[in-house]
């Protein structure tokens, strides 16, 4: 019996020895798991000093034609004949006969005013031969007070001059009229449309064909302040380069006007764009591509990737005791996928600038966190104090 109370004793205090070792190894644990934590969060930076950075704007446009035009036609018959070049698809050099319209009405305008210019000239002659004798007479009367331009016949001359003048006129406007019967094409082009045929009566107003220009082709892009400042001086004289939607090269162009106001619903800087079509044959109308222009070289710039540029337009950085602090980024232009903006002015800026590469909704300006630094290659490694 006293053998059993003795067995017992000894596993009972085993038994407790065993609880207290293992409730002690695990606040060790704890103690140990606790004091791997960081104390602070890790933040991914890139370390980026000031640069002077050549500006390139990029901007999207379409491709138009320099001229187009719907002829319409300024006189009334029936259409005689049409030049077969004005089939649609076909090119067409400028003052090439394409339309005849029936003439015989004008023809005769022109006759009938021709002979109203006859008659008009014949009564000037004849109101400056009265007038002529007038005088003659009035110097051989004898009488010695001046004699009136009445009794001089100069109205009467006046208005035979003026008669002149108006069929002289109407002349010229029954010759323009006839002229309008015969339809050229009014600049080099392809004929986009064509809208009558031969027989077919038209009116004043009738549309006869479409014809956009194949020698200039214009771009319209729009700017905005930041990058119409970052523009040099003399941008008249850049070279612009075109690319493609997969920003392959397809020409260039030079820069010939714009700026000069503010488009009332983009709010920003229009600027045209002239393409020589013989040059850059790859350019076809309704093309709609990617411009590049190069600009002035900027200094004081910082060039962060495209992620670290928050949705609000703010850039997160550490401070020189990595404290989370931002800034409202004045991006000046884009560069794939990198941002380039003026380098801010800030009390607590440092000469090299740490930007968060991807801003977090967590972020809190003020809260102390780590610099986990990202090279060039991508690669990361944790600033820790030493």
């Amino acid at each position: 019996m006293n053998s059993r109370r003795w067995w017992l004793v000894i596993s009972i205090s085993i038994l407790v020895i065993i609880v207290i070792a293992l409730d002690d190894i695990e606040d060790t644990a704890d103690v140990e798991h606790s004091s791997s934590l960081p104390s602070v969060p890790l933040v991914s930076v890139i370390q980026i000093i000031p640069s002077t950075q050549q500006a390139l704007m990029h901007s999207y446009g379409e491709v138009k034609p320099h001229w187009q035009v719907t002829v319409k036609s300024q006189v009334s018959g029936e259409v005689l004949a049409l030049n077969p070049q004005l089939t649609v698809g076909n090119n067409v050099t400028k003052d090439t006969p394409l339309i005849d319209i029936e003439n015989s009405r004008y023809q005769a305008n022109l006759f009938q005013s021709e002979l109203g210019l006859a008659e008009a000239r014949l009564q000037l002659l004849q109101a400056e031969h009265e007038a002529a004798q007038a005088k003659k007479d009035w110097q051989q009367s004898g009488i010695r007070r001046t004699a009136t331009a009445l009794a001089l016949r100069q109205p009467q001359q006046k208005i035979a001059e003026h008669r002149v003048k108006v069929a002289l006129s109407q002349v010229n406007a029954a010759q323009i009229t006839l002229d309008q019967t015969h339809i050229e094409s009014p600049f080099s082009g392809i004929i986009t449309q064509r809208f009558v045929s031969p027989g077919e009566v038209v009116n004043e107003g009738t549309p006869l064909f479409h014809i956009v220009d194949d020698q200039q082709i214009d771009i319209a892009i729009t700017l905005s302040k930041a990058q119409w400042t970052s523009l040099p001086h003399d941008w008249k004289t850049i070279t612009a380069q075109l690319l493609d939607l997969s920003n392959n090269p397809i020409g260039t162009a030079e820069l010939i006007r714009g700026g000069d106001y503010l488009d009332s619903e983009t709010r920003q800087y229009p600027l045209i764009l002239r393409v020589t079509h013989t040059e850059n044959t790859s350019l076809l109308a309704g093309d709609f591509i990617n411009v590049q222009i190069q600009g002035k070289n900027i200094e004081d710039a910082l060039v962060i990737p495209a992620s670290a540029l928050a949705q609000d337009g703010n850039v997160w950085y550490l401070d020189a005791s990595d404290t989370l602090r931002h800034f409202s980024a004045s991006v000046l232009f884009y560069r794939h996928d990198k941002v380039i903006i003026k380098t801010p002015t800030l009390p607590n800026a440092t000469p090299t600038w740490r930007i968060a590469t991807t801003p977090l909704a967590s972020f809190i300006a003020g809260n102390t966190v780590e610099a986990q630094i990202v090279d060039t290659q991508h690669t990361a490694y944790v600033e820790r104090d030493q």
